[in-house]
Protein backbone atom coordinates (compact mmCIF):
# COMPACT_ATOMS: atom_id res chain seq x y z
CA UNK A 1 0.00 0.00 0.00
CA UNK A 2 3.00 2.31 -0.20
CA UNK A 3 2.06 3.55 -3.68
CA UNK A 4 -0.33 6.41 -4.41
CA UNK A 5 -2.75 4.02 -6.13
CA UNK A 6 -2.55 1.61 -3.20
CA UNK A 7 -3.57 4.32 -0.74
CA UNK A 8 -6.41 5.49 -2.98
CA UNK A 9 -7.74 1.93 -3.29
CA UNK A 10 -7.46 1.36 0.47
CA UNK A 11 -9.10 4.61 1.60
CA UNK A 12 -11.72 5.31 -1.07
CA UNK A 13 -13.86 3.98 -3.87
CA UNK A 14 -12.33 6.22 -6.56
CA UNK A 15 -11.41 4.39 -9.75
CA UNK A 16 -7.64 4.68 -10.17
CA UNK A 17 -7.98 3.87 -13.88
CA UNK A 18 -10.35 6.79 -14.52
CA UNK A 19 -8.65 9.55 -16.51
CA UNK A 20 -9.81 12.30 -14.14
CA UNK A 21 -8.20 10.42 -11.22
CA UNK A 22 -4.98 9.92 -13.16
CA UNK A 23 -4.89 13.63 -14.07
CA UNK A 24 -5.58 14.67 -10.47
CA UNK A 25 -2.76 12.43 -9.19
CA UNK A 26 -0.35 14.08 -11.64
CA UNK A 27 -1.41 17.55 -10.47
CA UNK A 28 -1.17 16.67 -6.80
CA UNK A 29 2.33 15.19 -7.24
CA UNK A 30 3.46 18.66 -8.33
CA UNK A 31 1.51 20.29 -5.50
CA UNK A 32 3.06 18.12 -2.77
CA UNK A 33 6.60 18.42 -4.09
CA UNK A 34 9.29 16.95 -1.80
CA UNK A 35 8.03 18.16 1.57
CA UNK A 36 7.95 14.71 3.22
CA UNK A 37 10.75 12.78 4.88
CA UNK A 38 10.08 9.47 3.10
CA UNK A 39 8.67 8.25 -0.19
CA UNK A 40 5.88 6.37 1.61
CA UNK A 41 4.71 9.51 3.45
CA UNK A 42 4.93 11.52 0.22
CA UNK A 43 2.79 8.95 -1.61
CA UNK A 44 0.26 8.96 1.22
CA UNK A 45 0.10 12.77 1.12
CA UNK A 46 -0.39 12.76 -2.66
CA UNK A 47 -3.16 10.17 -2.35
CA UNK A 48 -4.92 12.09 0.45
CA UNK A 49 -4.76 15.39 -1.42
CA UNK A 50 -5.97 13.67 -4.60
CA UNK A 51 -8.93 12.08 -2.79
CA UNK A 52 -9.68 15.40 -1.06
CA UNK A 53 -9.87 17.27 -4.37
CA UNK A 54 -11.83 14.52 -6.12
CA UNK A 55 -14.32 14.51 -3.25
CA UNK A 56 -14.80 18.28 -3.46
CA UNK A 57 -15.16 18.26 -7.24
CA UNK A 58 -17.47 15.22 -7.31
CA UNK A 59 -19.65 15.79 -4.24
CA UNK A 60 -23.25 16.82 -4.58
CA UNK A 61 -24.58 19.26 -1.99
CA UNK A 62 -21.53 18.83 0.27
CA UNK A 63 -22.28 15.14 0.83
CA UNK A 64 -18.75 14.57 2.12
CA UNK A 65 -18.43 17.87 4.00
CA UNK A 66 -17.12 18.05 7.52
CA UNK A 67 -16.92 20.73 10.14
CA UNK A 68 -19.36 22.45 12.43
CA UNK A 69 -22.90 23.25 11.35
CA UNK A 70 -23.06 26.93 10.42
CA UNK A 71 -26.69 27.00 9.35
CA UNK A 72 -29.57 24.55 9.33
CA UNK A 73 -32.99 24.84 7.72
CA UNK A 74 -35.79 22.58 8.80
CA UNK A 75 -38.22 23.07 5.91
CA UNK A 76 -35.89 21.95 3.15
CA UNK A 77 -33.66 19.94 5.46
CA UNK A 78 -30.59 21.81 4.30
CA UNK A 79 -27.49 22.00 6.46
CA UNK A 80 -24.40 24.09 5.72
CA UNK A 81 -21.11 22.82 7.14
CA UNK A 82 -18.02 24.90 7.63
CA UNK A 83 -15.58 26.32 10.09
CA UNK A 84 -15.60 29.60 11.87
CA UNK A 85 -12.95 31.25 13.95
CA UNK A 86 -9.29 31.80 13.33
CA UNK A 87 -7.96 29.15 10.99
CA UNK A 88 -5.39 29.27 8.25
CA UNK A 89 -6.76 29.17 4.71
CA UNK A 90 -4.99 25.86 4.06
CA UNK A 91 -6.51 24.33 7.20
CA UNK A 92 -9.94 25.69 6.29
CA UNK A 93 -9.71 24.26 2.78
CA UNK A 94 -8.41 20.85 3.86
CA UNK A 95 -10.96 20.60 6.68
CA UNK A 96 -13.78 20.23 4.16
CA UNK A 97 -13.30 16.46 3.71
CA UNK A 98 -12.20 13.48 5.75
CA UNK A 99 -9.19 13.05 3.46
CA UNK A 100 -8.13 16.65 4.02
CA UNK A 101 -8.37 16.14 7.78
CA UNK A 102 -6.21 13.02 7.45
CA UNK A 103 -3.64 15.08 5.50
CA UNK A 104 -3.64 17.78 8.20
CA UNK A 105 -3.02 15.05 10.77
CA UNK A 106 -0.17 13.66 8.66
CA UNK A 107 1.34 17.14 8.34
CA UNK A 108 1.36 17.62 12.12
CA UNK A 109 3.59 14.56 12.46
CA UNK A 110 6.26 15.92 10.14
CA UNK A 111 9.36 17.64 11.43
CA UNK A 112 9.37 21.40 11.48
CA UNK A 113 11.44 22.82 8.66
CA UNK A 114 13.28 26.14 8.93
CA UNK A 115 11.60 29.12 7.31
CA UNK A 116 12.73 32.53 6.13
CA UNK A 117 11.41 35.77 7.60
CA UNK A 118 8.92 35.86 4.73
CA UNK A 119 7.58 32.53 6.07
CA UNK A 120 8.78 30.62 2.99
CA UNK A 121 10.24 27.12 3.24
CA UNK A 122 14.00 26.82 2.95
CA UNK A 123 14.97 24.18 0.42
Amino acid sequence: MSTVNGYIQAFSSFNILDQSTINMIALMEKEIGNEYSSTDLRNKAIALLTMHNLTIFNSNNNAQATGTIQSEKEGDLSIKYGFSGKTKFKDDFLSQTQYGLMLLSLNKGQFFKPRTRANAWLT
